[in-house]
């Protein structure tokens, strides 16, 4: 966070990362959601999820279809 306050000191909103998030995403990694739009007060506990549900996770390759390549056709 310390990386963000640096890069961003000169923006008006970004003070709001001194508040508590919106929201809090855990497993796998940690995101912190902080509402950067507007001025309002931060929920006393932010909502907090965890997994990623199966639509989230990239679908396996599918096979490939033979591409055939045909030869120009000429209308002389």
């Amino acid at each position: 966070m310390d990386e963000f306050k640096t890069r961003y000191a000169l923006q008006r909103r970004s003070a709001i990362v001194d508040q508590p998030p919106l929201a809090v995403y855990r497993e796998p990694g940690s995101v912190l959601l902080f509402d950067l739009t507007e001025s309002r007060t931060a929920p006393a506990a932010p909502a907090v999820g965890k997994g990623a549900p199966h639509s989230w996770v990239a679908p396996p390759p599918v096979p490939l279809e033979p591409l055939l390549l045909k030869p120009p056709v000429r209308g002389d």
